[in-house]
């Protein structure tokens, strides 16, 4: 199976060969955004290939491809694309071929300057004179949300046999090695993080579906030395009713990834912030315009506060401090990013700079004196900060500034105990978020019934392995901002009886 994996996923990439490369594609938007908003608004940060097939052009035989694409543009000055007496959103969809639920980052109050737009679309080219043209077809803004790993199987030549040769797994292993190699061999981090999160994802999603056909349980939870991570193997480890069968834990980057992932056919379990849940569910913040109505909470597990930590001698006092400081937010998608990123940018901190390192490379860097800051929400205390190897402080994080409107009833006011860490004398103000565990929508109610009947039952374990869990007491249960699956009322419902 995992080779057959990997061979997708080579498929996925060995397609982005055919049509104008990526320069040429990089090119062509640069042009076009500075003929469309004036020069000095938008660059072309980062493109990436995501796909192409072969387009039939209609009075003409010249050869013409879609190629699919991912773009990050950044803002060059403070500009509003909501305001209708200027160049706006209209223009942006037109010319990548997007449409709102394929842009990430547009602000309804507008975009400060350093402020970036992820964006999925396609692009048309006709090869004209021995040059890759772009052109505009018809129904060019169609679909531009569409994976292209279903469209690319057209490029595959229908004599190549090697799905019936013994050499095939082989051969596309070897396929993506060599991508593999020439990746991490480029001077740009930025793509290398993102493609290679990519190709993690890609495999994961696989995984899941397997399992899934094969009648297995899922819980999706975060990068190893993390929380979600102990947790999910525990649970992993446990005795479960019948009618979950075994349950199988699955590393990721985050709660982000965790709700792309709770679909029917993939992961029937997450592990998520109340807050990023909350956000997907109305479809504000990092989900505006992705909303997803079909996430259900199953129970919730325990309080996270968002920790800054600093080196002692860095001479940071408070968040403001961070400008000009090697900061870490955490890995792309995960919550402590999320968090990072909304509270840094309420105060006006650039974050271009700033890294996406998981904690393993966190730990590592911030011993060597490589890194002055970093983020991390999680539960109190921390056994990853505890066991940092060199001296740190942590700052408090106080003040309306810190939270934007939109997030305002997600946040706790919440408090670090004294002596929790090292060196720590008196309290420390955060914000928290609590950890939930959520499912779709369309999860079996005897399914439901049964994890938290499984949790009721391991109380003793989970407590033998320091994994807090709330009280089961419907009562007692926090507000969580997300409607609780069916199942889970009822559970509750009879608990509180009892």
């Amino acid at each position: 199976m995992k080779i057959f994996t990997l061979a997708l996923i080579v498929l996925l990439l060995t397609s982005c060969s055919k049509g104008p490369d990526t320069s040429r594609m990089q090119e062509t938007i640069q042009v076009s955004l500075n003929k469309s908003y004036g020069e000095g608004v938008l660059t072309v940060a980062n493109l990436f290939r995501r796909g192409s097939q072969n387009y039939s052009l209609k009075n003409s035989k010249d050869p013409a491809r879609i190629v699919y694409l991912k773009a990050i543009l950044e803002f060059q000055k403070d500009y509003n694309l909501t305001e209708r007496q200027r160049p706006g959103t209209p223009s942006l969809f037109s010319l990548m071929g997007a449409s709102s639920e394929g842009v990430e980052g547009i602000k309804s109050e507008g975009n400060r300057k350093g402020e970036t737009l992820s964006i999925n679309g396609l692009m048309t080219f006709a090869l004209r004179d021995e040059q890759w043209t772009p052109i505009v077809i018809e129904s060019q803004n169609k679909n531009f949300d569409q994976q292209p790993s279903s469209l690319i199987v057209s490029e595959i030549d229908s004599t190549d046999n090697r799905s019936g040769d013994e050499n095939w797994g082989k051969q596309y292993t070897s396929d993506l090695r060599e991508f593999i190699v020439a990746l991490k061999s480029g001077k740009n981090q930025t793509p290398y993080t993102l493609m290679k999160q990519d190709l993690d994802l890609a495999l994961l999603k696989a995984k899941l579906r397997k399992a899934h056909s094969e009648g297995q349980s899922t819980i999706v939870t975060a990068t190893p030395l993390g929380e979600y991570y102990r947790v999910g193997k525990t649970l992993a480890g446990l005795s479960w009713p019948n009618k979950l069968g075994k349950l199988q834990s699955y590393g990721t980057n985050g709660t982000n990834v965790n709700i792309q992932l709770v679909e029917p056919d993939l992961a029937g379990f997450a592990i998520t912030q109340s807050d990023l849940a909350v956000h997907s569910y109305r479809g504000s913040g990092t989900f505006e315009g992705k909303t997803k109505t079909s996430l259900r909470a199953v129970m919730a597990l325990y309080q996270e506060t968002i920790h800054l930590i600093v080196q002692t001698d860095s001479g940071i006092q408070d968040i403001d401090d961070l400008v000009g400081k090697r900061v870490n937010m955490g890995v792309f998608g995960s919550g402590t990013f999320n968090n990072a990123k909304e509270l840094l940018q309420n105060v006006d901190v650039n974050i271009s700079g700033f890294s996406h390192w998981d904690l393993s490379r966190v730990g590592k860097s911030f011993a060597r004196g490589e890194l002055d800051a970093f983020f991390l929400t999680t539960a109190v205390p921390s056994q990853f900060i505890l066991s940092l190897e060199a001296e740190y402080r942590l700052i408090p994080l106080v003040g309306d500034a810190l939270v934007n409107n939109a997030s305002k009833d997600l946040y706790t006011q919440t408090e670090i105990p004294a002596e929790t860490y090292q060196g720590q004398t008196s309290p420390i103000d955060s914000l928290g978020v609590t950890a939930l565990i959520v499912t779709h929508e369309s999860t079996s109610s005897k399914k439901v019934n049964a994890f938290l009947t499984g949790v009721q039952n391991n109380s003793k374990e989970l407590l033998k392995h320091k994994v807090r869990v709330n009280s089961l007491s419907r009562a007692e249960l926090p507000t969580i901002g997300i409607p609780l699956h069916p199942a889970a009322q009822a559970f509750y419902s009879d608990a509180a009886q009892q």
